[in-house]
């Protein structure tokens, strides 16, 4: 069975057994449907039917058999996990999750045709026009354009991309 990390309890709220808790944004939209839950308690993803879900400023959870507060105070800081079968009849609602063309880059070395070896890609990011390389040259850092009329080759083994610069793009 996959299990799919989702979020974590808080603290206890109240004195009927509520929790505080946090999801990753992604899975704020599919809150609501939330029908039973796994907390990791001694790595073992233990199962709660969810009663109630508020959501606001200090979102709270209700579980099943939770009655009081000593009994949420036992499951405070918990991971909450979601069982990957129970997220296919909420998939269309979670927002797609977009991933850049060029992010697998990240950890290359960059080179110019001209120039040499420039430095590793630190991270890439997205732009109005493309995406941008962003890396460590000469002590400061510069932001390379990443497009396929750019790139010369790309040694997958030795991770290292070679691209042929506009003249002076590292003088900006």
């Amino acid at each position: 069975m996959n299990f799919i990390h989702i979020g974590k309890t808080l603290k206890a709220h109240g004195i009927k057994g509520e929790l505080k808790f946090a999801l990753e944004e992604l899975y704020l939209p599919i809150a609501d449907a939330l029908n039973i839950v796994f907390l990791d308690i001694n790595d073992a993803k233990i199962p709660y039917f969810v009663e109630q879900v508020a959501l606001g400023k200090n979102s709270r959870l209700k579980l099943e058999d939770i009655i009081d507060r000593t009994q949420a105070e036992k499951l405070e800081f918990k991971k909450i996990y979601l069982r990957e079968e129970d997220l296919e009849p909420v998939k269309p609602f979670l927002p797609e999750v977009e991933t850049l063309q060029y992010e697998y880059l990240i950890g290359y070395q960059l080179q110019d045709s001209e120039l040499g070896m420039l430095g590793e890609i630190l991270a890439v990011e997205e732009f109005p026009q493309q995406e941008m390389a962003i890396l460590q040259h000469n002590g400061k850092e510069v932001m390379i354009p990443l497009h396929e009329s750019l790139i010369v080759k790309e040694d997958k083994e030795a991770k290292i991309i070679e691209l042929d610069l506009p003249e002076g793009l590292l003088d900006l």
